[in-house]
């Protein structure tokens, strides 16, 4: 995919998944022709915790990966 400018990864597993996926290539760590936005699980199991401010910030952390994602695939 030579025109790949970033990759979302959507939680936990999509995490690990990108981990394993760069130690078994460690090539692909070094990349430097896109960028790699981690945040939670849109699911609204992984923003639930009892504080809400604990919510907010989660749901926060989403909306900057999204919004830094846009602004990526804008440049």
């Amino acid at each position: 995919m030579p025109d790949l400018r970033v990759v979302l990864l959507q939680g936990g597993d999509a995490q690990a998944t990108w981990r394993r996926l760069e130690k078994a290539h460690p090539a692909l760590a070094g990349q430097e022709h896109f960028q790699v936005v981690r945040t939670y699980h849109p699911g609204r199991q992984a923003l639930w915790s009892p504080d809400p401010q604990v919510r907010a910030a989660r749901e926060r952390h989403r909306e900057d990966a999204l919004h830094q994602v846009a602004d990526i695939l804008r440049a």
